[in-house]
């Protein structure tokens, strides 16, 4: 409890930063003094497309819970949903999340196993879905992006990198489960030769056991129930499409109409990629200026500080606040 509320402080204080770094914006004060002409209903489309996201996370988790044999109500798939947003958003790395989920899932009477498997199913959907808007982001707008910020284009490119493997890693057990085991032991093995490593090698060892029977579970789930796990996957698409466009919205909702919806699309994936390594909790800081990194390509100027903004409120603190309720 202790280091759940420093976590809070840690990311309400940083909004507080936030706010304050932007006390001195001409257009920050307009915004809150209503004299900034913006459009209310392209905001709140932007709202309801976080909650969109939460409900297609939950058709995803009720979905995968069928596949499993697991029984509980559909409220209670989206509470696993918006919770596991909320625990990953205050956590370095999100990794609050998916103990969380499965904590909450054992509340409402679904096994430990069962409840395992679930998240297995829907981690791997959900990957697949990044990747798969990576590689639409790419064909729509990763010219531009390497051509202005080769940095971040290569480290996105990292990031899908090390998503892609995670799937390689689930086809692998698909086909030859054996294998994953014995190359992940001895991969384990031989970084714990070093000295300064030697003593977690049991450790790691237990929690690549773990996640290798998870996974197998999930692996043979998609092997059984290939058309189901198909219908997570399209869900789970769905709701990373609605995440994504929130920046969209914030734009039309600031009057501004030039720049195409696939354009800002593109932009969000590779922002989410780009800061997908950083440990804060909800990679705080490097969303922010990351946005001004990307984003200035099509918001002006006058407008970039308060689009943050806005885009922040919604797509993180909006969760906290329904979260954290």
């Amino acid at each position: 409890r202790r280091r759940l509320i420093w976590q809070l402080v840690f990311v309400f204080g940083t909004l507080a930063l936030l706010i304050g770094l932007g006390v001195a914006d001409p257009q920050l004060t307009t915004l809150f003094s209503g004299t900034l002409a913006v459009d209310w209903g392209w905001l709140m489309l932007g709202i309801l497309a976080m909650v969109a996201f939460w409900v297609f996370q939950a058709v995803a988790y009720a979905t995968a819970a069928r596949v499993v044999g697991a029984r509980t109500t559909f409220a209670n798939h989206l509470r696993i949903a918006v919770y596991g947003e909320y625990y990953s958003a205050i956590t370095p790395f999100a990794s609050g999340g998916q103990p969380m989920q499965i904590g909450y899932y054992m509340r409402y009477g679904v096994s430990g196993a069962k409840a395992s498997s679930i998240i297995a199913v829907r981690y791997i959907g959900y990957i697949s879905a990044i990747c798969a808007c990576y590689l639409s982001a790419m064909a729509m707008n990763g010219s531009v992006i390497l051509e202005r910020y080769p940095l971040v284009f290569w480290l996105t490119a990292l990031g899908f990198l090390i998503n892609f493997l995670s799937i390689a890693a689930v086809a692998l057990l698909l086909m030859r489960a054996n294998l994953v085991r014995r190359v992940g032991l001895w991969a384990i093995r031989w970084l714990t030769r070093l000295p300064f490593l030697r003593a977690r090698q049991e450790r790691w060892i237990k929690g690549f056991h773990k996640g290798v029977a998870e996974f197998d579970v999930a692996a043979e789930c998609i092997r059984n129930h290939p058309w189901q796990c198909l219908l997570v996957f399209i869900a789970l698409m769905a709701g990373v499409v609605c995440q994504f466009s929130v920046a969209y919205l914030i734009y039309r909702a600031l009057g501004l109409a030039e720049a195409s919806y696939f354009a800002l699309f593109a932009m969000q994936v590779f922002l989410y990629l780009a800061v997908s390594f950083v440990p804060t909790p909800g990679a705080t800081g490097a969303s922010e200026g990351g946005f001004y990194l990307f984003f200035a390509m099509v918001f002006p100027q006058n407008l970039l500080y308060t689009a943050m903004l806005l885009w922040r409120l919604v797509t993180y603190y909006f969760g906290l606040l329904v979260g954290g309720t």
